[in-house]
């Protein structure tokens, strides 16, 4: 029973968390690449849901997160935290298990590093994050009250209320696509006859 790795790894997982797994489901459907299930999010194995790896945790899931901006040299900035969906390039969401922020949602965004998950975010400013106005962005994000901060039900209801993203080809691709087909069948057919060619080569400079 996925429950038993909270005495395993000593930490008390927040309710609405809980209630999803108790009533909803272990993992599966959800943001960016899927739901990690506990059982894959904490001992790092991957499963029939969920075969994207996470990394094994150890004693510091138990300990208190600690926000970056409140964060001193020596702090380890991986305690408290348990993922929950991967969306690919660094960008990770978790839900924090221990410490003030517990049940709330932080992200790490490429480039801007982990920020809690607002929601109603303010829309992130064009540019590099180097500059002023991306910093005064982030700021406001740490700024954030509890009423206005994410939790677990807040963020999987965000993304069922998402609308889903359909890609359209363009009209000229479209045009040519059969062709690009044919091309890639030709290529098929024409690669055993170039391996057979470069292993007869071989064997005649033998």
């Amino acid at each position: 029973m996925s429950f038993k790795l909270e005495k395993k790894f000593n930490i008390s997982l927040p309710k609405e968390y809980r209630d999803f797994i108790l009533n909803i489901g272990n993992g599966g459907a959800g943001t960016g690449y899927g739901l990690y299930s506990l059982e894959g999010a904490l001992l790092g194995e991957s499963d029939d849901i969920y075969p994207y790896k996470s990394s094994k945790k150890g004693k510091e899931i138990s300990k208190n997160f600690i926000r970056p901006d409140m964060m001193l040299d020596d702090d380890n900035d991986d305690e408290g935290l348990l993922l929950l969906s991967q969306h690919g390039c660094g960008n990770d969401d978790f839900l924090i298990v221990a410490g003030d922020e517990k049940g709330f949602i932080w992200t790490v965004i490429e480039g801007v590093g982990l920020v809690p998950l607002l929601k109603n975010e303010p829309p992130f400013p064009k540019g590099e994050f180097s500059t002023i106005k991306n910093k005064i962005w982030k700021n406001k994000l740490f700024l954030a009250t509890d009423d206005e901060k994410m939790r677990f039900d807040d963020w999987y209801k965000d993304w069922l209320e998402e609308e889903p993203y359909i890609y359209k080809i363009p009209l000229k691709i479209r045009a040519i696509y059969p062709f690009i087909i044919i091309f890639e069948i030709i290529l098929d057919s024409l690669t055993p006859l170039f391996l057979c060619f470069k292993s007869l080569k071989k064997k005649w400079k033998k």
